[in-house]
């Protein structure tokens, strides 16, 4: 199932990367601890995502470990609980992604550093 969703989000990113064939680009946020799945305590949620561009120079001024703001319509696809690799405080994982394709470049903000 996948959801429409208006978001401004916030993070830290991870990774810069060409698309298939070089024809995009794709840039990846760090994905944040698990939260607890409130309708069961054994299952961690996680979330990743991706913001797509066709503007091959579009994401040129970032670089990974920026923090930024993205904003756009993003899909949300809902993932299946899948068993833990490792023991640990969850038994199952289920992770969910939020992808983007931006039109505008001013569709992402950088957060500025607070100054000393």
């Amino acid at each position: 199932m996948v959801f429409l969703l208006v978001i401004a989000l916030h993070g830290t990113i991870k990774s810069i990367r060409d698309g298939k064939y070089g024809l995009s680009k794709v840039l990846n946020l760090e994905k944040y601890k698990c939260l607890v799945d409130s309708a069961d305590a054994n299952n961690g949620i996680g979330y990743e995502a991706s913001v797509w561009t066709k503007d091959t120079d579009c994401f040129s001024n970032l670089k990974e470990g920026m923090e930024i703001v993205v904003l756009g319509l993003w899909n949300a696809s809902i993932g299946k609980p899948l068993p833990a690799k490792k023991e640990g405080k969850f038994q199952t994982f289920t992770n969910h992604k939020l992808n983007l394709n931006i039109g505008l470049k001013a569709q992402i903000v950088l957060v500025p550093k607070e100054q000393p």
